[in-house]
């Protein structure tokens, strides 16, 4: 595949992500840069690997703008007409079910109440299916709706040989038996740093658009992301590669 030059793609004014609608129609000139240098170095790391099938992780703490940036990589690969496809998926997909986190304790309240946390999300599925997928079997994946607030099965199907799929999520570089053997199912990996003010704005909006009021998004931000901040924060030594995408608007 050849390069991808800036000229060639026409970024969009908005965007789907997980059931919401984002504006992205603000996207600096050197925002619209980091995506386009992100999408030909995914190109280069698919060329090197000499093999079909392609795993990408992007991972960093909510609000550090993975899914934005993993769907405008859609966009831009979608715009190349390449032989190879290029599909995005989000960890979120994994997360149990609503039924399961609230039958199941963790310090005496249900888990739902510190959804989105490590321990909520069914690690062996998605192993399974990344394994499957790296073997070159057609493969369904999940994704997360933000309107009924749970997982969906099956809602992406891949079978083309040759093929990238782009992974993103909190805790893709998480210690523990299943997480490291998920890394490991990952070719490469980068890492979104943001500064956490940046993040907790990102995310308060995002419960925001989801239906909580702004209380209650701030209320979620202490009490759950911002403590998932603290720990995938201090996992991104474990990342291939760090990026900030923020930097420029701040």
């Amino acid at each position: 595949m050849p390069a991808i030059k800036i000229d060639q793609i026409t970024f969009p004014k908005k965007i789907i992500v997980t059931d919401q609608e984002i504006d992205v129609s603000k996207l600096s000139g050197e925002q619209k840069k980091f995506h386009i240098d992100l999408a030909n170095e995914i190109i280069s790391l698919y060329e090197s690997k000499n093999a079909p099938r392609l795993t990408v992780g992007i991972v960093g703490p909510s609000g550090s703008g993975k899914s934005v940036s993993a769907v405008l990589l859609k966009e831009i690969f979608k715009q190349l007409q390449s032989p190879v496809r290029f599909e995005e998926i989000g960890l979120d997909g994994f997360t149990y079910p609503n039924s399961y986190l609230l039958s199941r304790q963790s310090g005496g309240r249900p888990l739902k109440a510190v959804k989105g946390r490590f321990d909520t999300f069914d690690a062996e599925k998605l192993l399974q299916r990344l394994l499957a997928f790296k073997g070159g079997s057609p493969v369904y994946f999940p994704a997360y709706s933000r309107t009924v607030h749970d997982p969906i099965e099956d809602v992406l199907h891949i079978s083309d040989p040759n093929a990238i799929l782009l992974v993103e999520g909190l805790w893709l570089l998480h210690e523990g038996e299943v997480w490291e053997k998920i890394r490991n199912a990952i070719d490469f990996t980068f890492f979104f740093d943001a500064d956490k003010n940046v993040c907790k704005h990102n995310t308060t909006k995002r419960h925001e658009r989801g239906g909580r009021n702004s209380d209650d998004a701030s209320r979620q931000w202490e009490d759950n992301d911002s403590k998932n901040y603290d720990m995938v924060i201090t996992e991104k030594a474990r990342a291939d590669k760090i990026l900030n995408p923020w930097k420029w608007s701040r």
